[in-house]
This record gives structure tokens, sequence and C-alpha cells, in this order.
């Protein structure tokens, strides 16, 4: 009994180490998506208002 139990823990501290790592790279992946997905709609949104103000505003 003893011997499976310390060949278990070892391994489940391992899965648990390697869940928490992959849940750190997914948050972090997430937010840099998120942030740049941002950006990159205020700066159509800045690009748009300067046509608007060259061109002037369309029907």
């Amino acid at each position: 009994m003893d011997s499976i139990v310390f060949r278990v823990f070892p391994i489940l501290f391992r899965l648990i180490g390697i869940l928490v790592i992959t849940g750190v790279f997914v948050s972090v992946l997430t937010d840099i998506q998120q942030k740049a997905f941002s950006s990159k709609r205020t700066g159509l949104i800045r690009m748009l208002s300067v046509n608007q103000q060259l061109v002037g505003k369309t029907k």
C-alpha cells in the first residue's frame, strides 16, 4: 500500500504543476490577444475619423 502511495503522489504533483503552468500560459496569451484586438479596433476607429475629416461624411 505504501509503495502505491509513494509512486502516485509524485506523478500527481507533476501533473498539477503542468496544469498550473499551462493555465498561466493560456491566461497570458488570452490577455495579449485581447489587448491586440482592442488596439487594432481603436486604430481602425481613428483611421475612420481621420478619413471622415479629410473626405467628409458619406451617406
